[in-house]
């Protein structure tokens, strides 16, 4: 028997969202054990594992940031996993994301880049989105 999972999500007077005024419902499928929603960036659909523990907005594979012509900000950020050293992961900017009917504009995100020692688990997504694209303004309805 299959479940069927529904995620309703609020953005609520997020500064760079122009959807922020009303309730955004935003679809999304498991794969793996993990919700994958499709973000649209310069026009491509690009499928993003959601992780509510990264404080990253958004961090993109290398292939996705040559296709949306990201721009490097020439900063970088540390990321520390549960096992391994520390990795320096390229800060970028990405003029325009869209999830659901939710715009956010002028986001800084960085390279997806993952320690040996703490491998992300492949499930067809090209990075991970976070609550922290909406400034910390997003609440997740889960029903089941």
């Amino acid at each position: 028997m299959r479940i069927r999972t529904v995620l309703s999500t609020f953005l609520v007077a997020a500064f760079n969202c122009a959807a922020a005024s009303s309730p955004v419902v935003i679809p999304f499928k498991i794969r793996g054990h993990f919700p994958i929603v499709v973000a649209k960036i310069d026009g491509i659909d690009v499928p993003l594992q959601f992780d509510s523990g990264d404080q990253s907005t958004v961090a993109l594979q290398q292939s996705i940031l040559d296709q949306v012509k990201a721009v490097p900000t020439g900063e970088s950020s540390e990321q520390r996993y549960a096992k391994g050293k520390e990795l320096q992961s390229p800060k970028f900017r990405v003029p325009r994301l869209q999830i659901g009917r939710a715009v956010f504009t002028d986001i800084i995100g960085r390279l997806d880049i993952h320690g040996p020692s703490y491998p992300a688990t492949a499930v067809g997504q090209k990075g991970f989105c976070s609550e922290a694209a909406a400034n910390g303004r997003l609440t997740l309805n889960v029903c089941i």
